[in-house]
């Protein structure tokens, strides 16, 4: 019994491989989207929120290329992340952390 085919996919190994390509495009994390969305090296003006809207509890987040990001009242409703590269900003706000365990 013979089936209709489309042409392209005379055999099954070209449809194989175009779904698994299809597949592997769909899952794929868009890296290059990511990579823009990082701090600037050294600090720069992404990276200099003032900490005196940041209360306790306060969790330390990551450190990216000297860039410094905490979770102020973690936790709560009010959450939000504030990002620093002033040495004494940082210090404050690892004992602020330190201080709950977080």
């Amino acid at each position: 019994m013979n089936r209709p085919q489309l042409a392209f996919f005379r055999d099954r190994t070209t449809l194989y491989t175009v779904l698994v390509c299809v597949v592997l495009i769909c899952m794929s994390p868009s890296g290059a989207v990511r990579a823009s969305k990082l701090p600037a090296a050294g600090g720069g003006a992404t990276c200099s929120d003032p900490i005196t809207s940041c209360k306790k509890p306060v969790k330390f987040i990551s450190s990216i290329n000297g860039c410094y990001a905490f979770a102020c009242e973690y936790g709560g409703a009010k959450l939000h992340i504030i990002h620093t590269s002033d040495e004494s900003h940082i210090k404050t706000l690892l004992q602020m952390a330190k201080e709950r365990g977080h």
